[in-house]
């Protein structure tokens, strides 16, 4: 960029290198540019030069910046700094009214006159906001035109909005108020103003702790930069290369950003896709030269693309100083080189870290933070981290000694093959035995429920449940529920659950509610599963919580309330329970016990949807489509509805085949459409039923069938989908794939007609007319071309007009006939623009 302004500055510059430069010029360059030319022109702070002015509206102007076009406009009208020409101005005005500047069109359209043009010029937003903001101007100046820009923001010009923002932001002339200028910029934000998108972008993303809001701020920089805008793409790329989880898909994301910047000229981005290039390549490099055994050589390499914020190059030079590979063993070094890598979320690194914790002497020693370390790397299925947690916990390093814990986690990575890990947790639940001869059978039975011996542990389950043991009544529940070991037996396991549950277990006590939620066991009853859920939720238990929220929503075994489901959700959604995520966001999307807020339900379904809940990722799908709460992007829908879609879930396999059909988000392909539509219609969807109906009906993608049409239309019709209703309607009207019937033609015709089709009520009309499959009768006729009629359908208007023209159930109506003619034949309905001319050739019409 100060490449760009360099030139700019230069007297020598041609015009073609002004508009070189002007290209790769964000909005805030261009804001300044336009500064300083109503700072030469005005001679605010330099000597006043109307030539320096009009060079640097030009150069702004150029670039598609509307109040520079403005002004260069009022200096050809008025000749400053330039040769007066109504034609020039009238160029500039019609580019900045192009775009939606509505003082150039008023000057625009009164260019005749020079004095209200200036005037117009002068109430420009970007004016005011200079006006209030000048320390030269009289405070009273500056109050007069902050009152007119806060009229015009009231009135809705966005500009206006921006700038007003600006003002209450800074504490100009009135109390700053944050609150209500972030009100004034979303409202210049919703009419896609890029300073707006821009500002709330930056300050959601990477501003102050209350302004943080990630997924509406990357919402607002993705519409900026939908707009071509270049600061929102390298601020984009920025906030993907920084993120705070180090990933390939954020790395792919960050480049894609910045490749789109760099491709408009902006220099900063060339320089980032250069650094990211140099650091994979050096990365490379390095890695070929450790697998040669090269550790030395492969120092210079880490180095570089450490050293550029290359997470995995920091991670092995960690590890290259922990273990002296190539360099002197210094696990001070190794823990600088860990640290960085370890907060962005690289697990490998985060293991190290802890490592060096662990094992560090001194300053560099800590259990605490060893123990942590190793959690955030064991949560992302690091089996060393598992292993190294298990051993915590186990021993009472940097956490408080459980026993439970380090079993569970040395479980874990005992799961990935880790021998280390089996080893310990053998010896563990072989340590536990001698407790007490219940505890000693129970851990005795839980190794044989991890080797999946269920007939072998359910015995000693039952001795040492039957002598009290909480945890082993629990489990022989769950063996009785699910015939592990033992013939299923529902009320067996409710015996069991409750005597569990009766000591407080909030597993017990959850599978408990499930029991009577469902009447197994146990006779059905919501107010005994409410109960039971209430103390397992209390206690934590997610999928308690959940279901407590369910019983909430729908009034089951509680007072219905929508307030209590949403507290429910939240605690389990906040614990990853996806399905409380996809009921939270509706809870949001619907406003249902919380006001309705489309960007909370964005973040819900998100949530849940990247956790692969296809229910989720069907509403995400759904809101991409719509622009709800977050930028409109068919692509999107496109993505989710097809991870939906791939998980068997019907309604997005439907929509992603009507995708497919109409080129939507995806490149068209009748095949993909049938494939998609078959899948959904097997699973009984009517809708796609239909879909794949009107398919073989007409041969898309498909050889013709009308059998297979006919087939897919009944079995969507009885399901009374009235599209089908019509189509097989149509089937048996013609004989197409099933023996021509006009009774049956009719039945569905009805159906469907009764359901608000129109084409249906038309061909029922005709049916009634002429008499086909149900007794004549013009009246009824009359009735149902009217209903389609009043639809707009160009069929019945037609065939209402002939009715009014023939007298056919009506009284005969030249006019009401043309009225209806003409109707249809606006639609292009060539047959009631030929009657209508009929009607004025024979004179009965005027």
């Amino acid at each position: 960029m100060k490449k760009i302004l360099a030139l700019l500055l230069s007297a020598v510059m041609t015009c073609s290198s002004v508009l070189a430069a002007a290209d790769a010029l964000s909005s805030t360059d261009l804001a300044q540019m336009f500064e300083k030319a109503w700072a030469y022109e005005n001679g605010n702070g330099v000597e006043q030069d109307f030539e320096e002015a009009v060079f640097w509206y030009r150069v702004a102007a150029e670039a598609g910046y509307a109040p520079a076009q403005c002004n260069l406009a009022r200096c050809y009208l008025r000749g400053i700094g330039v040769t007066q020409s109504d034609e020039e101005a009238r160029k500039w005005y019609a580019l900045a009214a192009q775009q939606g500047d509505y003082t150039a069109a008023e000057a625009l359209a009164q260019l005749g006159n020079a004095e209200k043009a200036q005037d117009a010029a002068a109430a420009s937003p970007v004016r005011l906001y200079l006006g209030v903001t000048s320390m030269s101007a009289s405070a009273q100046e500056r109050e007069a035109a902050f009152a007119q820009l806060r009229a015009m923001a009231e009135g809705g010009n966005a500009d206006a909005q921006f700038y007003y923002g600006n003002i209450l932001r800074s504490g100009i002339v009135v109390e700053r108020n944050d609150a209500e200028a972030m009100h004034w910029h979303k409202k210049a934000a919703e009419q896609g103003s890029v300073m707006a998108l821009n500002q709330l972008g930056m300050r959601m993303l990477f501003g102050s702790e209350e302004e943080r809001d990630e997924q509406q701020g990357l919402a607002y920089l993705i519409d900026a930069a939908g707009q071509n805008d270049i600061t929102a793409m390298t601020c984009l790329g920025r906030y993907y290369m920084e993120a705070a989880e180090y990933s390939e898909a954020n790395l792919q994301e960050a480049e894609k950003w910045y490749q789109r910047a760099a491709a408009l000229g902006d220099e900063q981005a060339q320089d980032a896709l250069a650094g990211l290039a140099l650091a994979g390549s050096n990365y490379a490099a390095a890695m070929q030269a450790v697998a040669s055994g090269n550790h030395e050589y492969a120092l210079g390499f880490l180095r570089d693309a450490a050293y550029s914020g290359h997470v995995p190059a920091q991670t092995e030079l960690g590890w290259a100083y922990f273990y002296g590979n190539g360099v002197q063993a210094s696990m001070a070094s190794a823990m600088e080189c860990f640290e960085p890598a370890a907060r962005r979320g690289w697990a490998e690194a985060q293991f190290g870290l802890g490592l060096c914790h662990y094992y560090g002497e001194g300053v560099l020693r800590s259990d605490a933070s060893a123990a942590q370390w190793f959690q955030r790397a064991a949560e992302q299925g690091h089996a060393d981290a598992q292993y190294r947690l298990g051993q915590c916990f186990a021993l009472g390093r940097g956490v408080e000694e459980n026993l439970t814990n380090a079993l569970h986690w040395y479980g874990l990575a005992a799961e990935q093959g880790h021998e280390k890990a089996e080893e310990e947790r053998s010896a563990l639940y072989r340590k536990q035995a001698g407790d007490s001869p219940a505890n000693n059978l129970y851990i005795q039975a839980m190794i044989l429920c991890d080797a999946e011996a269920y007939a072998d542990a359910v015995p000693l389950l039952t001795v040492a449940a039957e002598d009290g043991h909480v945890d082993a009544q629990a489990q022989l529940g769950y063996c009785y529920s699910k015939g592990l070991g033992v013939q299923q037996d529902h009320v067996e396991a409710v015996k069991w659950y409750s005597l569990a549950a009766g000591q407080g277990d909030a597993t017990a006590q959850y599978n408990l509610g499930v029991c009577y939620e469902n009447g197994r066991g146990v006779e059905q009853s919501y107010e005994e599963a409410a109960q039971w859920y209430s103390l397992a939720a209390g206690q934590g238990m997610v999928n308690a919580q959940n279901n407590l929220g369910v019983l909430y929503e729908k009034g089951r075994g509680v007072e219905q309330s929508y307030e209590e489901a949403v507290k429910w959700y939240s605690l389990a959604a906040a614990q990853g329970n996806t399905n409380a995520q996809n009921r939270l966001a509706l809870c949001y999307d619907y406003g249902r016990g919380v006001d309705a807020d489309m960007i909370e339900a964005v973040k819900w379904y998100r949530a849940a949807a990247e956790q692969g809940s296809s229910v989720a990722q069907h509403n995400l799908a759904v809101c991409y489509a719509n622009g709800r709460g977050v930028a409109q992007s068919y692509e999107e829908a496109a993505k989710w509805y097809t991870l939906s879609a791939q998980q068997g879930y019907a309604n997005a396999q439907n929509i992603l085949g009507w995708y497919y059909e109409s080129g939507k988000g995806v490149a068209q392909s009748y095949e993909e459409a049938i494939k998609w539509y078959t899948l959904a219609a097997q699973q009984g969807n009517a809708s796609a039923q239909n879909n794949l109906a009107v398919c073989y009906s007409n041969g898309y993608g498909v050889e013709q069938n009308y059998e297979e049409a006919a087939k897919w239309y009944m079995l969507a019709a009885q399901q009374g989908n009235a599209d089908a209703q019509y189509g097989l309607g149509v089937c048996y009207a013609n004989g197409r794939g099933v023996e021509q019937n006009y009774e049956e033609a009719v039945k569905w015709y009805t159906l469907a007609a009764e359901q608000g089709d129109s084409s249906a009520q038309n061909n029922l009309g005709w049916c009634y007319k002429h008499g086909n499959g149900i007794g004549q009768n013009y009246e009824e006729a009359i009735k149902w071309y009217m209903l389609a009629a009043e639809q707009g359908n160009a069929n019945s208007q037609y065939n209402l007009g002939l009715s009014y023209e023939y007298a056919d159930g009506v009284e005969r109506d030249y006019e009401e006939a043309a009225r209806w003619y003409r109707l249809a034949a606006a639609q292009g309905y060539e047959k009631a623009q030929k009657q209508l001319n009929g009607l004025q050739e024979r004179g009965l019409i005027n």
